[in-house]
């Protein structure tokens, strides 16, 4: 099995922009980052290895994000939708 922490996930903001980091209990590579302009938005990255089928119960900290969010990620999903010769579980 590859290294856990063979990937890797980032979300840079510039130093103007006001922001804060938050903090998450979870087995998962998960960034999120709260931005307020104008209006105040929390940006959520994820990264899912290639070998990984994350569970229901590792992914419910998405019902905790506030209702205006960006959830973004590298997830190593392929499926026919999107012209990929195979499908992962990831999908079904």
């Amino acid at each position: 099995m590859p290294s856990p922490t063979a990937g890797g996930i980032t979300i840079l903001v510039h130093s103007s922009v006001p922001h804060t980091s938050l903090k998450l209990n979870s087995n998962l590579q998960v960034q999120i980052v709260r931005i307020s302009l104008h209006h105040t938005v929390t940006i959520c990255n994820i990264y899912i290895p290639p070998y990984a089928t994350p569970t229901e119960q590792e992914i419910e900290f998405i019902l905790q994000l506030p209702a205006t969010f960006i959830f973004m990620g590298y997830f190593n999903a392929h499926h026919s939708f999107w012209g990929s010769q195979h499908k992962t579980r990831k999908i079904d």
